[in-house]
């Protein structure tokens, strides 16, 4: 489906082709908004109602994230119809991948420290340096994440690993 320069200039020829996925990216970017004002929200109320503060936390940690994983998702289903070579689809995937992975790492660190919060809080004050803890968790999450982009880009991270 590539297209020459001359022809992409041409008005009816970035209708056609550059259109479908840019509505693409923008309904399903939409989609996401909705998502998150109507059923996250439906979703955080009954988190609110029931006993357990786990809920709370999960739901508290996603949110950020939901548009954003379905914009990502909208440019992954758009990237399909576009006028571009394999070789720039595959460039382009591998920097949705990382801002995905980059995502889900930052995700997955708020879950887990919150999640220790209250662990720590439940405890009583038996742990005066959680803030150390939760450094080192954090540290510890934003390194295997790092590790998962590097293995992504194909990096070999089986030396840093035995290192």
């Amino acid at each position: 489906m590539d297209l020459p320069f001359n022809q992409l200039l041409n008005i009816a020829s970035i209708r056609e082709h550059i259109m479908v996925p840019v509505g693409l990216i923008f309904g399903i970017t939409l989609l996401g908004v909705i998502f998150k004002n109507v059923i996250h929200q439906r979703l955080k109320k009954l988190a609110k109602r029931s006993n357990s503060e786990v809920d709370d936390i999960i739901i508290s940690t996603i949110e950020p994230q939901i548009v954003f994983w379905f914009f990502l998702f909208g440019l992954t289903v758009g990237l399909k119809d576009l006028p571009i070579t394999d070789q720039y689809v595959m460039y382009i995937s591998k920097v949705l991948n990382i801002l995905l992975i980059g995502s889900i790492t930052l995700a997955v660190s708020k879950l887990v420290i919150g999640l220790f919060e209250l662990w720590s809080k439940q405890q009583g004050g038996g742990f005066p340096s959680t803030t150390i803890f939760i450094n080192i968790v954090r540290i510890t999450i934003y390194t295997i994440g790092f590790l998962i982009i590097l293995d992504t880009i194909d990096v070999s991270i089986a030396p840093m690993l035995t290192a």
